[in-house]
């Protein structure tokens, strides 16, 4: 017993356990954390995601305003989730309290919450990590000293993000999330210069509108070594009716540097399209947010869409492109339902795109691919090709295995393992 006891004690007599702050707690707890705590930074985190009606409301927002204050100068991790009609004005005043060891804030906000559009207005010199869930920016550009920004992206950021990311030149990695809804994005007034983020490694954007993330991408100027990942949510706002020519502009992307290879894969979800160099840009659509999106549309339209929308995504991509390494994921038969029709044309597709390279790549389930390149008239395209390599799995179906003999003798490249 005295044994338990001793290394109860013990246990206790940890400073760590004393620095896990709920702000929920009543005063009294509180009082004894903090003053276990004996000084050290520690960890907040506040819910306020239920709604205990009017008189409750008020009588919680004064106490957790009154303990945030208590406990937000010796904060380091702040962790604060609110719900729509979770709290009023007199604790979105305490969240814009000053907040001088606070390093990292985790801010996840209902879509209606609107009465907190601002945090430590009196400062948060400390402030490195930010992600960011809410309607509005919460002044973000006011904290100069962020290296880490992760942040979703509604129709009230669109006049902010720009002025935004110009405020923190020393982001080191930003990721932006786009809204999945069936109303266009507003795009943003251009501006005259473009935004250098010299010490970005790594910029990436989640469920963007085509149209706003070219935009975005556009104003950028982002070092040679940083990495592009762009996962595009492509809608009917993004393209022209039927009876119109499809138009879609390019993105703007800086120059590879190291690498001559175009990879794209074809999975069950999704199709990826990215390099491996510097720097490293990389592009994912899904098919299932695809679909939706022209579910009101012709099989043809769509995969007319979805070819105009890769070969524009080919052509940002493609600067002294002389290998592809195209991959093909087996699909089941739900999976088969998912992805566009044609595969086959969408490989050919690429081919053409691709007409200046040099070494083809083919790997995963290659059949489509092969039936693609077997049709494929090689006196108007691929005229470069001199060697085929494969994977080797590749060579696991007869068809295929048979078809690329044919072609490889027929056109005169070389074909071989890798």
């Amino acid at each position: 017993m005295m044994s338990s006891n001793t290394r109860f004690q013990t246990l206790m007599s940890h400073h760590s356990i004393w620095t896990q702050i709920d702000v929920s707690w009543p005063p009294d707890v509180l009082d004894l954390y903090l003053e276990k705590s004996d000084g050290r930074d520690v960890s907040l985190t506040i819910r306020m995601m239920d709604d205990p009606g009017n008189g409750g409301r008020v009588a919680r927002n004064q106490l957790y305003s009154e303990s945030l204050k208590r406990c937000l100068p010796r904060a380091k991790h702040l962790h604060l989730c609110v719900g729509n009609r979770g709290c009023n004005l007199v604790f979105a005043k305490a969240l814009d309290s000053y907040a001088p060891r606070l390093r990292t804030l985790r801010l996840e906000l209902d879509d209606r919450v609107h009465v907190i559009t601002s945090v430590f207005a009196l400062g948060a010199p400390l402030l490195e990590n930010a992600f960011i869930r809410g309607p509005h920016p919460v002044g973000m550009h006011r904290f100069v000293t962020l290296r880490h920004l992760d942040m979703q992206l509604t129709k009230t950021h669109h006049d902010s993000v720009l002025p935004m990311l110009e405020a923190m030149p020393h982001l080191r990695y930003v990721s932006f999330g786009g809204e999945k809804s069936g109303e266009k994005m507003k795009t943003f007034k251009p501006k005259e210069k473009i935004i250098a983020l010299p010490f970005c490694e790594s910029f990436s954007i989640r469920s963007m509108q085509i149209d706003f993330a070219r935009k975005l991408i556009n104003h950028l100027e982002l070092p040679s070594t940083a990495r592009l990942d762009i996962e595009l949510q492509i809608t009917n706002f993004d393209v022209a009716p039927p009876n119109q020519q499809l138009s879609v502009e390019l993105f703007i992307l800086p120059p590879l540097l190291a690498t001559n290879t175009l990879n794209i894969e074809l999975l069950s979800d999704s199709v990826l399209l990215y390099s491996d160099g510097v720097p490293s840009h990389r592009f994912s659509i899904d098919w299932q947010s695809f679909r939706t999106s022209f579910a009101s549309s012709t099989e043809e339209y769509r995969n007319q869409v979805l070819r105009r929308i890769m070969g524009c995504l080919i052509d940002s991509m493609t600067f002294c492109i002389t290998e592809l390494a195209l991959y093909k994921a087996a699909f089941s038969g739900d999976e088969e339902a998912t992805a566009p029709g044609e595969l086959e044309e969408l490989c050919a597709f690429i081919y053409r795109e691709c007409d200046s390279v040099e070494v083809l790549q083919l790997f995963g389930d290659i059949l489509e691919p092969v039936k693609a390149l077997r049709d494929l008239n090689f006196a108007e395209h691929l005229l470069d090709l001199e060697k085929l390599q494969l994977g080797v799995s590749a060579l696991k179906d007869p068809i295929a295995k048979e078809i690329l003999e044919e072609v490889a003798q027929r056109e005169g490249f070389v074909q071989e393992e890798v």
